[in-house]
């Protein structure tokens, strides 16, 4: 705890020397991670090689396939070993990552590089259909954090110090250092502060650069372009990304399937069944080796050209299945690389079309290879400039920038009017909900938020921000000055601001948080109007109603997307919402795995039969839960709580003492509130 504390301490007394020393750690960490993610892939690389080299030890000698059925065999106890070893190492490693940014999951830093290098490699040379990219973004995570805990650097070093990593292991995997930017701070970090940026870019910088000397200039995807696209060819562009907008959503439900299917496997441990891919793989090796590894092979056919619908849709069918099976098994390996092939012959199979039947200049064949790859990537990642910008990189030119950015954000729209979620979020979830990690949390943390145009709290002196009582804003930088914030001190334009928050349930602060410096969360605008305005309750009424009601109904997000609503007795004070239950059950379980909460409660009820209606009062409430630590807090509420219901003090504080190691008080933090009644109660 010392340790910590001083960390706090120093990051406070010292705000510039801190941004850089992280800006230099940043730079080693790009060194570090980008000599990682070359080493790996160059493992990736020669075990690529090894599995075509089996391709043809084993053709027709049956003596050569039983050998390698026994190898097969062997590889895949190794892997399961290292699963058993470190079972952080399965699947792509991003969701990991993700985790470890929030504070849900702590990995040994050592056990990963040295697990997920092995594994990842010998699923490989087992012929696997997985990419490179989120093991490298994993194992150059763990670098950064390997830095951080042998120099002992505060928890938010460290994250700072995971998200250079991690750009910097996707910067080495695929030669491209903006996507390795755009994809940390989007997709990990989720935060575009000044200090994430530069410090980030320098260590995707150098990471690239890394991997440029050894493996030269040449682009990972090269496909020779015409110029680009005319503007009358747009129409196929838009019908393209409608149609990797719907292959999109099909790929993410169908590898959520895939890993459900794997679930039900219950003969062989977790661990285990590494073992159904790979022997699934020699069969691919004798009949259609084409779809085995992460997809170089694929991409050096398309480059020969002369294709054949047919036979591009059976190795497009061939390689998703494939897919699905590698990954779904838990595998080490990632989904990126293979998504990104899946991508460029859906491209080609369109282009083939468009070409043959459209009258579509065959010129243009490779262009449509390269956005439909783009499209794709948005649909299922759910990061269109990620997207954009990396294959731009990948394949050697930004001429093609306006047609992927087309083709992707179409993508990115079907995906979403689909109401499907993006795949490392629900990979994510899964994980967290499926593996009971306990969360180590410090006593603080520090967060960055920038004031821009449209912000809710822009041209507003602190004291007006009603921020919560969880955190405290301790300095604001303008342009190169830094200013020791006051309650009268007016928020501008630009302003970076450094926010202290308690760790414990800081993601409610954060969200609460994010309505105050966020673009587009003015008021209560992401919740719907009432229609019938004249039967609004005013918020006084709403109130009024809280102080005064016995019973509410807490609607939470419950096992297996069910909702889960149940009856509670609460109390209203200072503005939130109190109740107690018990430490353990399916409220708090909810709650934990998501904070978002809905509460009715029905003041009146009376039923009109020769009317056949009802005149009703009732009101609806949204808001963040939390479950409270801070003794004091808890006392102030269920002593509240109990004499909402009984006018004895005596009787309610023995109550408390007899029921307070198991008593467990949850704080209801209200973001939105409506009331409505009855027409006929309307004056």
């Amino acid at each position: 705890m010392e340790r910590k504390e001083f960390s706090i301490a120093r990051f406070l007394s010292s705000k510039s020397r801190f941004d850089n020393i992280v800006l230099l750690e940043g730079f080693i960490v790009g060194i570090l991670a980008g000599i990682v993610g070359v080493v790996y892939r160059l493992l990736l690389s020669y075990g690529e090689k090894m599995a075509y080299f089996v391709v043809d030890y084993i053709k027709n000698n049956i003596l050569h396939l039983c050998i390698w059925i026994i190898c097969v065999l062997i590889i895949g106890f190794i892997i399961s070993k290292l699963l058993k070893y470190e079972s952080y190492i399965s699947g792509s490693g991003i969701p990991q990552v993700e985790a470890e940014m929030i504070d849900q999951i702590d990995e040994k830093w050592y056990k990963v590089i040295l697990a997920k290098m092995v594994a990842g490699t010998l699923s490989i040379v087992g012929g696997l259909s997985l990419g490179r990219e989120g093991p490298s973004i994993q194992l150059g995570a763990m670098v950064g954090k390997g830095l951080a805990s042998v120099f002992k650097r505060m928890k938010l070093e460290e994250k700072y110090l995971l998200t250079c990593g991690a750009a910097a292991g996707l910067s080495a995997a695929f030669n491209a250092p903006l996507a390795g930017v755009l994809f940390a701070l989007e997709e990990i970090h989720k935060n575009f502060s000044p200090l994430a940026l530069v410090t980030v870019m320098v260590a995707s910088l150098t990471g690239d650069f890394i991997s440029k000397n050894i493996f030269g200039m040449t682009p990972s995807l090269y496909f020779p372009l015409a110029d680009t696209l005319p503007l009358g060819q747009y129409g196929f562009l838009i019908i393209l990304g409608i149609i990797v907008g719907v292959l999109g959503v099909i790929y993410n439900k169908t590898t959520m399937f895939t890993l459900k299917l794997y679930d039900k496997i219950t003969f062989l441990k977790n661990n285990q069944k590494i073992y159904i891919p790979l022997l699934i793989s020699v069969v691919f090796m004798i009949f259609y080796p084409d779809v085995l590894c992460g997809g170089h092979h694929i991409i050096d056919i398309l480059h020969e050209g002369n294709f054949v619908l047919s036979t591009i849709l059976l190795l497009l069918l061939m390689k998703f299945i494939f897919s699905l099976i590698s990954f779904g098994s838990g595998t080490p390996g990632g989904i990126f690389f293979p998504l990104l092939v899946l991508g460029s012959l859906i491209g080609c199979a369109y282009a083939l079309i468009v070409t043959t039947y459209c009258g579509v200049p065959q010129m243009y064949f490779n262009n449509f290879i390269v956005v439909a790859m783009a499209g794709l990537f948005a649909s299922i990642v759910r990061a269109p400039i990620t997207g954009i910008v990396l294959i731009a990189e990948m394949c050697g030119s930004l001429s093609q920038f306006l047609p992927i950015a087309v083709c992707s954000f179409i993508g990115y729209v079907v995906a979403n009017m689909m109401k499907c979620e993006p795949i490392y979020h629900s990979l994510l979830n899964r994980m967290i909900k499926n593996g009971n990690h306990e969360i180590s949390l410090e006593e603080k943390e520090i967060l960055h938020y920038s004031v821009e145009l449209g912000s809710c709290c822009l041209d507003l002196p602190i004291k007006e921000l009603g921020l919560p009582k969880e955190c405290i804003i301790i300095s604001i930088n303008r342009g190169i000055e830094e200013i020791v914030p006051r309650g009268d001190t007016i928020l501008h334009l630009g302003d970076h601001l450094t926010i202290l928050v308690n760790k414990e349930n800081r993601e409610v602060t954060k969200d609460i948080l994010h309505k105050f410096f966020y673009i587009g969360n003015i008021g209560n605008n992401m919740f719907r109007e009432m229609r019938r305005k004249k039967q609004k309750l005013t918020e006084k009424q709403c109130i009024d109603i809280l102080k005064k009601a016995k019973t509410a109904t807490i609607a939470l997000h419950g096992d297996d997307g069910y909702p889960y609503s149940v009856p509670v007795n609460y109390v209203y004070l200072d503005g939130k919402i109190y109740f107690h239950g018990a430490k353990s059950g399916h409220k708090i379980d909810a709650i934990k795995n998501n904070p978002k909460v809905s509460i009715s409660i029905i003041d009146q009820e009376d039923v009109i039969e020769e009317e056949l209606t009802t005149y009703f009062r009732s009101i609806i409430l949204f808001g963040k839960a939390k479950i409270l630590q801070d003794d004091d807090e808890i006392y102030q509420a269920v002593n509240a709580l109990g004499l909402k219901y009984c006018d004895d003090e005596i009787a309610v504080e023995k109550e408390i003492q007899r029921e307070w190691k198991v008593l467990c008080c949850v704080e209801i933090i209200i973001e939105h509130l409506t009331g409505k009644q009855a027409i006929e109660l309307v004056k």
